[in-house]
């Protein structure tokens, strides 16, 4: 039987969060992400709080990106124009877009988790 190497598993674990978080606030999911603009693609991880959408790039001069909950227009699972790729899409109140490179699974998952924190965030009623 040849030699194989095991196949590169993907962290499962839930990377740590970096931001101050305001008091009363808690994590509800995270995990490791790509955030997609233009041709540039910054690794980092990307949490959901019960106030806002955070992610913390790994390395260079932009940071952070903060989004409120409350700012959150649409939150979407699409394909990626042109590939087999699955994105995340956050649109925002003042018209603005995020979107995060993900699984399908994983974009589907964090658009429920999105519209689940939106909905008790606003005591039951979703904001549009």
């Amino acid at each position: 039987m040849p030699f194989r190497l095991p196949w590169p598993r993907r962290r499962t674990e839930q990377p740590p969060c970096n931001a101050p978080l305001a008091e009363g606030e808690t994590i509800l999911r995270g995990q490791r992400s790509v955030l997609v603009y233009g041709r540039e693609r910054k690794r980092g991880a990307l949490h959901l709080t019960t106030r806002r959408l955070i992610f913390e790039a790994g390395r260079g001069d932009a940071r952070w990106l903060i989004i409120p909950l409350e700012e959150v227009a649409r939150a979407g699972a699409y394909r990626s124009p042109g590939s087999a790729a699955y994105q995340l899409w956050i649109e925002t109140t003042k018209g603005e877009q995020a979107p995060f490179a993900m699984s399908r699974d994983e974009a589907q998952a964090w658009v429920e988790a999105i519209e689940a924190a939106r909905r008790s965030a606003t005591g039951g009623r979703l904001l549009e």
